[in-house]
Order: C-alpha cells, then structure tokens, then sequence
C-alpha cells in the first residue's frame, strides 16, 4: 500500500503510477504539471493523462538532502513524449538515452510520508 499521493497530480493503482497533466486544444503540447492555459500558444487546456515511459535526457547524483529523498539520490530529467521533460528521482543509475518507466516513490516516512514518481530503468521492470 503506498502513502497518501496528490490526486491532482498522480494517479496511482496497485504499482502503476500516472501523471496528471493537460494537453492543448490548439498546438497540441503536452504540459506538466497540469494548466488552463497552454504556456506556449495561450489557448486553453483539457486534462489528460501523460506516458508512463521515457527517455533519459540527462540525470546526476546529489549529496545534498533533499526534502523527503534519502541522500545520496540521482535525480533524473525524461523525455516523456516530444518536448515534455519531466525531472524525478531515479532508481539507481542509467544512461542517457535509456528508457525509463515511472513507479511511484515513497517521500519521507512516517507521519510525513506520501507518495511521489520516480522513474526505473525499463529492463528492471
């Protein structure tokens, strides 16, 4: 069972986790986290659910804590579909270029904890 999540931003059932965002009803751009208004065209939005799978454009490891992220943690940009990046933290190391699946990613414990995304390469599946 994971901890309590953001519906507004993730959908999650059993292991699967989703991204909440919107689409463009004119350009057609895929944005995140979700808008009314498109940030690139300015027409509006309607909300639609993002692709579980990318690619890693970049990704590091830091030292530094992070609120809620045990350190140290590698934190990862994605390509989730042309133009959409989106950073989280990684399960371990990858490459750039390696395709990435989202899982959710427990935050913090206790009282505290909830349930974030994060992303594992797709061969750990």
């Amino acid at each position: 069972m994971n901890p309590p999540f953001d519906p507004t931003v993730l959908q999650i059932e059993g292991e699967t986790v989703v991204l909440r965002g919107s689409e463009c009803i004119g350009c057609t751009a895929l944005l995140f986290p979700a808008r009314a208004v498109c940030a690139r065209c300015g027409e509006q939005t309607r909300d639609c659910l993002l692709p579980t799978t990318g690619v890693v454009r970049t990704w590091c490891g830091m030292s530094i804590p992070l609120p809620g992220v045990a350190s140290p943690a590698n934190i990862a940009r994605v390509e989730l579909a042309p133009s959409l990046i989106v950073q989280g933290v990684l399960d371990g190391e990858a490459d750039i270029g390696d395709r990435v699946v989202l899982v959710p990613t427990p935050i913090a414990a206790g009282q505290e904890a909830y349930t974030g995304y994060g992303f594992t390469r797709s061969d750990h599946e």
